[in-house]
């Protein structure tokens, strides 16, 4: 019997500071890629897996990431007299397929990228989960194919958390995340050491990590011995933590490509490569 994950977790509760003045307005999950908001595309990532069962973390004063995806029955209806209904097809189909739970952000927490994960725990309980950054977008042939490679290796090798990993020039590396691999024959891609934002002198490699995550929930053990760095939770140092005791794996991505969409002009390169997948 194929093991399967049955809950899915996105990070959408960020300001999106960097979208501003625009996010006053929308929010930053609700920037669209081409026709849909990128934590669209996100949703049918994880529906391709069978993964039905998501929680979006949001922003605790803002409903309009749920307001998106529940059913306006008068636009339904005006559309419908035009013969244009089909182009609510794919978000009828999320209505139809996902149990989605939206969960303001705990404000008792403090910010960061791994304070959703934290947010979630009493949705996750003690079931193995995934794990998604809202600004980060997977550019592939067949929409969830790189998941269902991490959900491999992490019951294949009884791995406590498997990442998305990709090689970035040496200029980037230092805005995101350097992974160093375990020499480990046996499994290969483990990671010894990862660092967020690493200086040149702390670079491991050029590969590094991206917000794609699949969890055993030890991991809430983890996090909540983090320190705050830099005024954030850096879930980056929780998977630091993790791998000094446990086996984590960063998975390359090979037959796709990760990009983010967290700023404008990664956002514009991220329309271009979705709109050449989609001719």
């Amino acid at each position: 019997m194929v093991k399967k994950i049955q809950k899915g977790v996105i990070a959408a509760a960020g300001l999106g500071s960097r979208f501003l003045p625009f996010v006053k307005a929308c929010p930053k999950a609700l920037v669209p890629i081409l026709n849909k908001p990128t934590i669209q595309y996100l949703i049918e990532e994880m529906l391709a897996n069978g993964i039905n069962e998501i929680a979006i973390i949001h922003n605790h004063h803002d409903n309009r990431i749920e307001q998106y995806f529940a059913p306006n029955r008068q636009l339904e209806q005006e559309l419908k007299k035009i013969n244009k209904i089909n182009y609510l097809d794919s978000l009828k189909t999320i209505q139809q397929q996902a149990k989605l739970t939206f969960i303001p952000q705990d404000q008792q927490l403090p910010y960061g990228n791994a304070t959703p994960a934290l947010t979630a725990k009493n949705f996750v309980k003690n079931q193995p989960f995934a794990y998604f950054f809202g600004d980060d977008l997977i550019i592939e042939p067949t929409t969830g194919n790189f998941l269902a490679e991490l959900i491999k290796k992490f019951y294949h090798y009884h791995a406590k958390l498997v990442l998305g990993a990709q090689k970035v020039s040496r200029q980037e590396i230092g805005a995101v995340s350097s992974i160093k691999y375990a020499n480990n024959k046996q499994c290969p891609y483990q990671i010894q050491n990862i660092i967020e934002k690493p200086k040149p002198e702390e670079i491991y490699s050029n590969f590094a990590q991206f917000g794609r995550f699949v969890l055993d929930p030890i991991i809430f053990e983890t996090l909540a011995k983090l320190p705050v760095r830099n005024g954030e939770l850096w879930f980056t140092d929780g998977v630091n933590l993790l791998a000094q005791t446990e086996l984590v794996i960063g998975q390359p991505i090979i037959n796709g490509q990760w990009i983010t969409t967290g700023d404008p002009n990664h956002w514009l390169k991220a329309n271009l490569l979705i709109s050449k997948l989609s001719v």
